[in-house]
């Protein structure tokens, strides 16, 4: 069996809370209530310390792989620049090219139906 509970992350903040919801029947010993409460928490930690160890891991290979990305796409946008120069493409708006404007579209109106007769369908 798996613990379940809610977490609520704090926006902008690495830290949250977690929310266990537990319910017991009013007739059996509040020490039930506890020790279900400390095997839940014993199970979620059970399951976080290995999670912890590949977050860590995958954190330590993060940098590399976001230095790699970063520098592909500054050398796609320096050739786009080049090609841009060589081609002598402006980037200015003149002053006699028209304006750029949306395309007017009308709807076309449906007519109701006519309302049936009072007296009914003969």
């Amino acid at each position: 069996m798996f613990p379940r509970a809610r977490l609520i992350g704090i926006s902008g903040q690495s830290i949250g809370q977690t929310f266990l919801g537990m319910a017991q029947p009013s007739d059996q010993p509040p020490d039930r209530f506890k020790a279900r409460l400390g095997e839940e928490l014993k199970m979620i930690r059970f399951y976080l310390e290995p999670q912890k160890q590949q977050v860590e891991s995958f954190n330590a290979g993060l940098r590399p792989h976001i230095v790699t990305a970063v520098s592909a796409r500054r050398e796609r946008l320096q050739k786009h620049e080049g090609l841009k120069n060589i081609f002598g493409i402006s980037l200015k708006r003149k002053e006699v090219a028209p304006p750029i404007e949306p395309v007017k579209i009308t709807r076309k109106l449906i007519c109701p139906l006519p309302l049936p007769p009072k007296c009914g369908f003969a």
